[in-house]
């Protein structure tokens, strides 16, 4: 005859039937979250980072909240020279941490990775962070110090580098006004050449003009002097009756178009003349007494 089972036991087997269906799944992701986390361990002390980092992620995607799994992931991400998704990695971490010094193991290593992309004064935030939680960290205080050191560096690299950029916007400046000026200079000296050359142009034909003014007004000095000559020719021929001095030769010495010479010619022509009258009129006075003198005698 066959045993039946009590019912109390039933209940008992049928509740752990049900539990198991429901635990199972959840088991079963544990071990495979486990897994996950071993072998990317294993992996990243392989060194084989890459690997690691597979393995880190498939473990945060049964557990998401996971502080541990993105912590591990940014190292695996850091070994890979990728600062900045380690430091996307690092800060998910520090949110998930509760305990001081596990946040500042995220901030140290968020230091590292600002360091390394020459974030320095982000560094020095992130390890001043780090200090505030975990104070005795000699290994952060380190770190701090030398990104301190950098980033004085790099302040004074960039006053100096400003100083030589306006010092070459300067240079570059004076050289581009000096340009301008030479410009200006040499437009001044072509345009004071182009007059230059005008005016050599414009000479020849001032000393043509001079040369016919010249030559016509030597020719018209002949002239005048031709016509003198004609008029002294007169004067001398002529034999003035009633002893005044000719109108023609008073004339021109008035209008003073004789030289010196012709004149002191002309004074002497017409003393003579003078001369010449006074002896007539004298001979006319003898003569005169003479027939005078007959009639009485």
């Amino acid at each position: 005859m066959a045993k039946k089972i009590g019912m109390d036991k039933r209940n008992k087997l049928k509740g752990w039937i049900i539990s198991a269906v429901f635990l199972l799944p959840i088991i079963a992701s544990a071990q495979k979250y486990r897994s996950n986390w071993e072998k990317g361990n294993k992996a990243y002390e392989e060194g084989n980072y890459p690997l690691a980092q597979k393995h880190y992620s498939e473990a945060l995607a049964d557990r998401p909240e996971a502080a541990e799994q993105h912590f591990n992931l940014g190292d695996a991400l850091f070994k890979q020279d990728k600062p900045n998704e380690a430091i996307e990695a690092y800060r998910k971490s520090l949110e998930a941490f509760s305990d001081p010094a596990d946040q500042a193991k995220a901030l140290h290593n968020i230091g590292n990775a600002h360091m390394k992309l020459k974030q320095f004064q982000q560094a020095v935030e992130a390890y001043k962070d780090a200090l505030r939680r975990d104070p005795g960290d000699e290994e952060t205080r380190y770190n701090l110090a030398k990104a301190m050191k950098m980033l004085r560096d790099e302040q004074k690299q960039q006053k100096q580098d400003q100083q030589n950029n306006s010092q070459e916007q300067q240079q570059n400046q004076d050289q581009q006004n000096n340009e301008d000026q030479s410009q200006k200079d040499s437009d001044k000296q072509d345009q004071k050449d182009q007059k230059g050359d005008q005016q050599e142009q414009k000479d020849p034909q001032d000393q043509n003009s001079e040369g016919e003014n010249n030559e016509n007004g030597e020719k018209k000095d002949q002239n005048e002097n031709s016509d003198q000559k004609e008029g002294e020719q007169k004067d001398q021929n002529e034999s003035p009756s009633d002893g005044t001095k000719p109108g023609k030769a008073g004339e021109e010495m008035k209008n003073g178009t004789i030289d010196r010479r012709e004149a002191e010619k002309l004074l002497e022509m017409l003393g003579k003349m003078e001369a010449k009258t006074l002896d007539k009129v004298e001979n006319r006075k003898k003569k005169g007494a003479t027939n005078s003198t007959e009639k009485d005698w």
